[in-house]
């Protein structure tokens, strides 16, 4: 941070102080989720750290003024011994969501899922069904009141009942509302899984909470640059007991997939496009490449339009939508190899592919190592940064042994590092199981021909 920036930050945070000390808890709440969606989409804070307690501060103070035993709405709590995991939301299928699943199928305990519900959906679409019916969750809970200080009151409500055993704060980065609510717990233990980990976020610094971080990037980030002590539990993929063996490689065509949400691909400007890497992927090997995730038809045509001028068939991409179980789509389609979207990837679909023993090919993200996602994947996974390091990789795969030595050093890896025991142990460990630590860091280097475009963009537009 320069100077200019840490005064202004420091201001702000006096202006928020003197807010609360004023009892303005509602435009206290405001002013956090506004500034902190700000910067979720920022260039300069790309891949970012925080290292601002004091904002974590000021929500716990929110919290600790809001009244709540006094002022929450009535609501009958269940008696039923659980643990209570709170959104923002959960209103799409992808990683955000397929972890909750995880940590439902893994947790001794009965959840009780709470949605801050900050953009004000209707509330039988806050959650995805699949969430809602999952057997292991008791209730899924909207709080929908015109004030956000009230769902501060209704959450600290929910989380003081007596057979609520454990918080697991799954919210997003600047869920002001969420933290507020959850800082001041000092009585019982407190998980915030810092999932929103390319962005800056609320909820890192809470005094009483376990700082839990999902991979080796965030990891190592939040212990040297925040100078934090944070707690590690790996993600995981559900297993069906089906994955590839080796056998079926191209049958009957080489078939490749990505999984992301538009905003994955077009949050930030980057000087490789996603449309350039599928048009790269189809040149090279052919057959078709697949998408999962919410993605318009816009940019549907968008790719299958790159594709038509560059000679090839435009029904090579396929866009298979907005679904669950994404472990699952890729061993029913024989998938060859997974290709995380860019210049975000996704980190929870990269567990899944390894999970299937697919083969994983990585970007080196030129603007965060996070984004691409190599140091999530197996050692051995092919990687490239610029079209032309793309395409020697994808001529790798000509050969059949090379691509069967890749099925087996994905899924050994997730065997070692991700399964569903190990998950689960580390998840009953509050993150501390003992000798757990992420498995480290690979080399980073990224094209600086790329950097130096990236840079230069926003000044293009």
């Amino acid at each position: 941070m320069r100077p200019l920036e840490d005064e202004l930050l420091m201001e702000l945070a006096s202006n928020l102080r003197e807010l609360v000390k004023r009892g303005q808890l509602n435009d206290a709440l405001d002013r956090l989720i506004n500034f902190f969606r700000d910067m979720e989409t920022n260039l300069q804070f790309a891949g970012m750290s925080f290292p601002f307690p004091v904002y974590d501060d000021i929500c716990a103070s929110i919290g600790e003024a809001s009244a709540f035993r006094l002022l929450a709405p009535g609501r009958t709590l269940t008696e039923m011994d659980h643990d209570v995991v709170v959104v923002t939301e959960g209103i799409f299928q992808g990683g955000h969501v397929e972890l909750i699943r995880d940590i439902a199928d893994a947790c001794e305990r009965k959840l009780l899922i709470v949605a801050t519900n900050l953009h004000n959906h209707s509330g039988s679409v806050v959650v995805v069904r699949a969430l809602r019916a999952h057997p292991n969750v008791i209730d899924v809970i909207t709080l929908d009141s015109s004030k956000l200080i009230t769902r501060v009151q209704s959450l600290q409500a929910l989380i003081a009942n007596p057979s609520a055993n454990r918080i697991m704060a799954m919210c997003h980065s600047y869920d002001a509302v969420a933290i507020s609510a959850i800082a001041p717990v000092k009585d019982k233990p407190v998980l915030f899984f810092h999932h929103c980990d390319h962005t800056p976020c609320l909820g890192c610094y809470m005094s009483h909470a376990e700082h839990i971080d999902l991979h080796n990037v965030a990891f190592q980030q939040c212990q040297h640059e925040l100078g934090l002590d944070p707690g590690y539990i790996c993600m995981t993929s559900r297993e069906s007991g089906t994955r590839r063996d080796g056998s079926s490689f191209a049958k009957p065509v080489f078939k490749s997939i990505s999984c992301g949400g538009e905003h994955k691909l077009l949050n930030f400007k980057y000087p490789i496009s996603y449309p350039d890497v599928v048009v790269e992927i189809i040149r090279s090997k052919g057959g078709t490449h697949f998408h999962v995730g919410r993605i318009s038809g816009d940019f549907v045509e968008h790719v299958r339009g790159a594709l038509f001028a560059a000679g090839m068939p435009p029904e090579s991409f396929v866009h298979i939508g907005h679904v669950s179980g994404f472990r699952e789509i890729i061993h029913t389609l024989e998938i060859d190899l997974y290709v995380p979207t860019l210049p975000q990837g996704g980190g929870k679909a990269s567990i899944d592919a390894m999970s299937a023993g697919t083969p994983v090919l990585v970007h080196e993200n030129a603007l965060s190592r996070l984004w691409g996602g190599r140091d999530l994947v197996y050692p051995e996974a092919p990687n490239w940064n610029d079209l032309g390091t793309l395409k020697d990789c994808l001529r790798k795969f000509d050969d059949e042994s090379y691509w069967r030595d890749q099925v087996r050093a994905s899924r050994a890896y997730f065997e070692a590092n991700h399964s569903n025991e190990l998950f689960q142990k580390m998840l009953e460990a509050n993150g501390r199981l003992p000798g757990a630590v992420p498995p480290p860091l690979k080399p980073y280097r990224p094209s600086y021909h790329v950097r130096l475009n990236a840079a230069i963009l926003p000044a293009r537009n």
